[in-house]
């Protein structure tokens, strides 16, 4: 299987005074995964079945490996599909189940024995050819839905939330499974979730929705550490916003006030979006729970508070912190269990500290 680039330009969807999608433009390389994360309503699933050709666009364009599919039927986009429920046919076996997408374009019955064999071995179902649907676990059905998306050999293969009925720790499994599928075939796909981890774990690069909005498209690394905006810092991963106000010096530098006796400088304006900020802007400081650890008594960039609680989560312990500043919200601390830090008592006097590298900053929403 060879994967082929899939490019979107402008794609939107509007049913009647509703906007589903809108202007969404970006490309996909050859073999690459690319996860489209966004919460219930921003217009993920909606832009897949447009992909898909399930639904029309209002405007756009739609191409793989160069052509033009806009308008084209599904059956006619050579496009594999995954569905959340999976869709299997309860009165066919796992073989005919996989053997189907063949059947329907008359392909040869020995062509389809082989070619059915050796997709059951890429998903490890070997010996299950006979059982029906309600004889396999979640998991297994799992695997019965991606190998009759991938029997054809289709360069883009398109999975909607497909491991959102199983538990845990068989989730996690599966991810790992459907990233070693893809890299042997070197398939395109694009990945619906809403879960974070999950996008985090199997792609190449994540494209955020909002609103039917693209609002951030990058490596996941990128996006976990240079979020573009408050809903994007918060939606992937934990985070912790700071209320404050931006002061420049006589240089122009800026430096972030939290109250009357904390300023905290200011990262660079490159990374933390502090560059564009006037004087007196009230302004949101963003760091993750990770970045902040306990500061010795008296450091020059401290931020002072109590302890709130403390809680222990396995390989790590996170504490919430309640500021000493008056308005300030609560933040989490999160500290490997193996630290030294700690015990704690509630209501105990601690200092935070991070290095300014580690802050995001965000003007406020205006009044």
């Amino acid at each position: 299987m060879i994967g082929k680039t899939l490019s979107l330009q402008s794609l939107s969807k509007r049913f009647e005074r509703t906007v589903a999608v809108e202007g969404v433009s970006f490309d996909i390389a050859a073999g690459e995964f690319v996860s489209v994360l966004g919460p219930s309503g921003s217009g993920k699933t909606t832009l897949l079945t447009m992909i898909a050709g399930f639904e029309a666009p209002s405007s756009g364009r739609i191409s793989i490996g160069g052509q033009d599919i806009t308008g084209a039927a599904p059956n006619r986009r050579n496009i594999g599909m995954v569905f959340q429920k999976y869709a299997l046919f309860p009165h066919m076996t796992v073989h005919q189940n996989v053997a189907f997408p063949l059947r329907m374009r008359r392909v040869d019955r020995l062509a389809i024995r082989d070619r059915v064999r050796m997709i059951l071995e890429l998903v490890q179902l070997v010996g299950f050819d006979h059982r029906y649907p309600n004889q396999l676990s979640g998991g297994q059905q799992q695997r019965v839905a991606v190998a009759r998306a991938l029997v054809c050999e289709p360069p883009v293969l398109l999975m909607d939330e497909p491991l959102g009925a199983l538990d845990k720790n068989l989730r996690e499994a599966m991810q790992l499974e459907i990233k070693r599928i893809q890299s042997k075939l070197g398939a395109t796909v694009i990945y619906v979730t809403h879960d974070q981890d999950e996008a985090m774990t199997l792609s190449d690069r994540v494209a955020i929705m909002s609103g039917g909005t693209l609002v951030q498209l990058g490596a996941p690394a990128d996006i976990y550490q240079r979020p573009c905006s408050p809903f994007v810092a918060q939606f992937v991963g934990k985070m912790n916003f700071i209320n404050g106000e931006c002061q420049r010096d006589e240089a122009g530098t800026c430096h972030i006030r939290i109250s009357d006796r904390i300023t905290i400088p200011a990262p660079s304006p490159s990374l933390s979006g502090a560059g564009h900020l006037q004087r007196g802007r009230a302004v949101k400081l963003a760091v993750r729970p990770e970045s902040l650890s306990f500061a010795p008594p008296d450091s020059a960039t401290a931020i002072p508070g109590h302890i709130d609680a403390e809680i222990f989560v396995g390989a790590f312990r996170v504490y919430l912190v309640r500021l000493a500043t008056i308005g300030q919200p609560i933040v989490q601390v999160q500290l490997p269990a193996s630290t030294s830090a700690g015990p704690f008592r509630r209501g105990e006097r601690v200092d935070l500290f991070a290095f300014k590298e580690a802050f995001h900053v965000f003007a406020a929403p205006e009044a």
